[in-house]
């Protein structure tokens, strides 16, 4: 059985076997496959299919689950701030002028 190890991963099995190679169909020592017939996840040695009977847990790092949550947060924060400049007009105009201000100091700090 494969489990995922956080929210940010999915385990999900189609039912058939995967595509192997791209230039002979042979598969590679160290490649891993879902057998749908025996419901296994197999892993080939460079001769054989073994089958592996105990669980694995595929997972991100922890560095590309704080970059995902900090993503995830920005896009909530974001769509409050559109959420808050569609009510208060002024809002919006306010930060338009902040994006213009920030080009032109980023621009400042970059020259070409």
């Amino acid at each position: 059985m494969i489990t995922a190890g956080s929210e940010w991963v999915q385990a999900v099995t189609t039912g058939s076997i995967p595509y192997i190679n791209s230039y002979t169909n042979q598969p590679l020592c160290g490649m891993v496959r879902w057998n749908p017939n025996l419901s296994h996840l197999e892993v080939y040695d460079g001769t054989t299919w073994h089958m592996k009977t105990d669980n694995a847990v595929v997972d991100l790092s922890e560095d590309a689950k704080r970059i995902l949550e900090w993503a995830r947060l920005q896009k909530i924060q974001q769509e409050k701030i559109d959420q808050l400049m569609e009510k208060h007009p002024g809002l919006k105009d306010l930060h338009q002028r902040f994006e213009v201000m920030l080009r032109l100091v980023q621009d400042d700090k970059n020259p070409q």
